[in-house]
C-alpha cells in the first residue's frame, strides 16, 4: 500500500509505514487534517508503527501539532513513531516538539534508519 499527497509519501513495508515528508512544508491545523485523512482512506482501520524519514519541516502550526500528537486524532491507529534525524537542526525541532507534545504512544528518534526499524520491529 502507498500513499501518495501534495505533502509526503508514505509506504507500508513490512508492517511499519514509512513517510517521507516533502522538504520545507510549513504545517497549519488543515494540512495537518488532510494528512491523516488521507492517510486514514488509503490504509483503513491497520494499525501499525511509524517511521518519519529526515522530514526537514519548515515549521508546524501550534494547533497542528497539538492534532498531530493527540491519540484520538492525528496518532489514530499508529503504535509507535520512530523519527530519524539527519543532522542537529533535527535533533533541535523533535526536541523543541517533544517537549511541548509528548506523545502517548512509544516514540523515539534515531540517527540511523536501521536502529529505528529495529525498534519499531517490537510495535508492530
Amino acid at each position: 500500500m502507498q500513499l501518495i499527497n501534495r505533502y509526503c509519501t508514505a509506504t507500508l513495508t513490512d508492517g511499519i509505514v514509512h513517510v517521507q515528508y516533502r522538504p520545507f512544508l510549513h504545517i497549519t491545523l488543515e494540512d495537518a487534517q488532510f494528512i491523516v485523512e488521507d492517510r486514514i482512506r488509503i490504509f483503513k482501520d491497520l494499525r501499525f508503527p511509524v517511521l518519519i524519514k529526515e522530514a526537514k519541516i519548515k515549521s508546524i502550526d501550534k494547533a497542528a501539532r497539538h492534532f498531530l500528537f493527540d491519540t484520538q486524532l492525528g496518532l489514530k491507529n499508529i503504535n509507535a513513531i520512530a523519527f530519524i534525524e539527519s543532522n542537529k537542526v533535527d535533533r533541535m525541532f523533535l526536541k523543541m516538539i517533544f517537549h511541548q507534545y509528548t506523545p502517548s504512544i512509544p516514540h523515539n528518534s534515531f540517527q540511523s534508519e536501521a536502529k529505528a526499524l529495529v525498534w519499531l520491529a517490537q510495535h508492530r
